[in-house]
């Protein structure tokens, strides 16, 4: 439980120097991450982590392309989310984030598009199931 508290840290420490600009800690911290954090994350089968900070590599090095549809739909399909109810919402704001400078809104408002979108997820996956008994 500690190494995860640990890993959100290190993920917000990441995105805090990307968005300050700070590039040269930025890209330190993401090298240490990744030799520190990426073979524990595979052990564990965390790819939603992985995944994430790629993505965060791609936003970072080619900002135009990140502002293009191929990647906000490499975005949407990158991550599966276990549901409103269940899911970490700091997980879930990770996403937001990038999502939200991808759609260039506030992360706020990001964060509560992705809730209401898992909550409909949640209500369609709820009336399939009660409709298939």
């Amino acid at each position: 439980m500690e190494l995860n508290r640990t890993i959100k840290k290190n993920l917000i420490e990441i995105l805090l120097h990307l968005e300050l600009k700070n590039i040269d800690l930025f890209e330190s911290r993401l090298l240490s991450f990744k030799r520190k954090h990426y073979t524990y994350l595979k052990n564990i089968q965390q790819f939603r982590v992985i995944n994430f900070l790629k993505l965060v590599e791609i936003y970072y090095r080619n900002p135009k392309a990140s502002k293009t549809k191929d990647f906000l739909n490499k975005v949407e399909t990158s991550f599966e989310f276990i549901g409103a109810k269940q899911e970490d919402i700091f997980v879930m704001s990770f996403y937001a984030w990038l999502k939200s400078k991808i759609k260039q809104q506030t992360i706020f408002d990001s964060t509560l598009d992705l809730i209401q979108q898992t909550k409909i997820e949640d209500l369609d996956t709820e009336n399939y199931n009660n409709v298939s008994k």
